[in-house]
């Protein structure tokens, strides 16, 4: 009897039990290509499969001491994705042995797992590899070769290294608000003819039926070809600036912004989560009666984290019309191929492959559906740093209950399954909303004062100042940068473009990481190893007229110290490589001949 959730064992798959939220989705451990091939002889790659294999088993089976339920089938997947790319990794530097694992070379893999190119994953993704080390030894006694070096103690010890994972966040209410808006408009005007559009395509496609593949591609261009006397698809062609393009891409564009916009309205206005989403069925909207009489709606589907159970959400009309174009959207196809999922996503090249099978649409899919509404070409620029996700539109969801009614919280918890409105509370609403904003809206103030000096400041210094002379030349510029208007102009730009801004005394640090002198993280400068001596020498630091009588003030006490100094000891010596440092900032403050030799006639030369 093997333990749940699996249903089958086999030497290259496990197959697993699902619950109702998968809706008959297969969930398979393929072993068959678990290791890279032609790497390691075969000993090497049995060995190392009989420990993994005994690792997963080993994961399995713990939970249920603990759970007493098991843990679901998704659970054992990503469990599997975990140990397989920690194996991976483990084998492209010659190591197939868990046992063979060192120090050194697990905080290498530490290191790895939190690289900046992994920035834009969940928490989740960085927690599992975490995870997964620290299981290794405390299952060490379950799978054959075992780690034998304890992760948390090196984990500890280079904690200060390492980016911490960030969670899924709101989104501000000043691009999710138009995001809502811009969903809801593209339903409005344009659904009913791109629906009409999709109709036809398959009425061509059944009146198709006994023709080559061929010529049914040759048909279905001639017929997209039409639709250029639409005057809704002109509209849509000059929106997405695909004026060059064929008519048969344009609509698969088309009905992908659609499925997109439909997907941003359910997300952000019912806050499921993209498996919730995945799982819903067609007919999920069902009419109920409100306690005051009136006629309202409420979603039916299956929740991600009660083992399968239904569960209902109530909604509003724009998510019931949202829901009602994908139903007619893939009525056809959920016909022909005998579907019952709401959102289909087909397995040919495009949406007007109506000869591919098509099948329940998946979580990823449904992400970059969103992402790709939220970036089309119509729509404004997304700031630097924003993190779409269907996780954010849950957060931000939350968000918009409390904001308008702060009662509203345990009726919101009840809405999102959680068993405490305290996990609601601070896992999803946060803590004091309008002072987040508030400290928010100031710290944009601070940072928009600090660019305003520098971009308009006649002397600027600082090894920054070379690259930040050259801003106000940028095309975006008008020939009269230095009106208040260009200039308020570019910080919106600078600050949409993510610059951070480190003020002190002594200067301003425009802050990129990979040029940090102060060896400072991913949120900004490190303040413990951070000094002017340090800043001067940094290429993210610049210095204005405002910082001039710091400098001036150093340079005087500085040059006073080494003259009454009569021997050149060591205190001398590193006096004097301060003092070369203030007068480096300084000289850089002097931008014209005119005025440096005016400094120079003052003694700051």
């Amino acid at each position: 009897m093997y333990p749940p959730p699996l249903a089958k064992v086999s030497k290259s798959q496990w197959l697993l039990k699902t619950t109702e939220l998968y809706r008959g989705a297969e969930h398979v451990v393929e072993w068959g290509d678990f290791l890279p091939k032609e790497k390691g002889d075969k000993y090497q790659r049995e060995y190392l499969l009989r420990s993994c294999k005994g690792l997963l088993m080993a994961l399995i089976s713990a939970p249920r001491i603990t759970r007493g339920e098991g843990v679901s089938s998704r659970t054992v997947i990503n469990w599997f994705y975990a140990i397989r790319r920690l194996t991976w990794w483990m084998i492209e530097r010659d190591i197939y042995r868990f046992s063979a694992l060192t120090a050194r070379e697990i905080v290498d893999y530490i290191e790895t797992t939190f690289k900046p190119g992994n920035a834009l994953k969940g928490i989740s993704y960085h927690r599992s590899d975490l995870r997964l080390l620290q299981q290794l030894w405390e299952l060490r006694s379950h799978y054959t070769a075992p780690l034998r070096v304890d992760p948390a103690t090196l984990y500890l010890s280079m904690r200060s290294r390492l980016r911490d994972p960030v969670p899924w966040k709101p989104i501000d209410d000043s691009i999710s608000l138009p995001l809502i808006k811009d969903a809801l408009d593209w339903i409005d005007s344009y659904s009913e003819a791109l629906l009409e559009m999709n109709s036809s395509m398959w009425d061509m496609a059944r009146r198709s039926v006994g023709y080559r593949h061929k010529e049914i591609l040759i048909r279905k261009r001639m017929l997209c070809a039409s639709f250029d006397a639409n005057e809704e698809f002109t509209k849509i062609r000059q929106l997405l600036n695909l004026q060059s393009e064929s008519a048969s891409r344009v609509f698969d564009k088309a009905l992908k912004l659609l499925e997109g916009a439909c997907i941003t309205v359910i997300l952000f206005l019912v806050g499921l989560r993209v498996g919730e989403l995945a799982s819903l069925n067609y007919g999920c909207v069902e009419p109920h009666e409100e306690s005051d009489g009136l006629l309202g709606f409420h979603l039916s589907g299956i929740s991600a984290k009660s083992g399968g159970r239904e569960k209902t959400w109530a909604i509003t009309e724009p998510v019931k019309k949202a829901i009602e174009v994908l139903e007619r959207l893939h009525y056809v196809s959920r016909s022909k191929w005998k579907q019952s999922a709401l959102i289909l996503q087909p397995r040919g090249n495009g949406l007007t492959s109506t000869l591919s099978k098509c099948v329940r649409m998946e979580t990823i899919c449904i992400s970059k559906r969103l992402l790709v509404f939220a970036t089309s070409p119509f729509r404004p620029v997304l700031p630097e740093g924003v993190r779409l996700h269907p996780h954010a539109a849950r957060k931000t969801f939350a968000r918009f209950v409390v904001l308008r009614d702060k009662t509203a919280l345990e009726s919101l918890a009840y809405h999102y399954g959680h068993v405490h409105r305290a996990i609601t509370d601070s896992a999803y609403v946060g803590g004091d909303i309008e002072l987040e904003r508030l400290l928010a809206e100031e710290s944009r103030k601070d940072l928009a004062k600090g660019l305003t000096d520098i971009l308009t400041s006649t002397h600027i210094g600082g090894r920054a100042s070379k690259a930040l002379r050259k801003v106000p030349e940028s095309p975006e510029d008008s020939p009269h940068f230095r009106g208040k208007r260009s200039v308020s102009q570019m910080v919106e730009i600078l600050i949409n473009k993510g610059v951070q801004l480190a003020p002190c005394d002594w200067g301003y640090c425009v802050y990129s990481q990979a040029f940090s002198a102060c060896h400072g993280d991913d949120k900004g400068p490190n303040e413990l190893e951070r000094s002017p001596d340090v800043c001067a020498g940094c290429s993210n630091f610049t210095v204005t007229e405002h910082h001039r009588a710091w400098w001036e003030t150093r340079y005087t006490r500085e040059r006073a110290f080494l003259d009454a100094r009569q021997s050149k000891d060591q205190t001398f010596e590193i006096a004097r490589l301060r003092f070369t440092r203030t007068k480096q900032v300084i000289a850089s403050l002097a931008r014209t001949d005119e005025y440096a030799s005016e400094r120079a006639k003052n003694g700051y030369e």
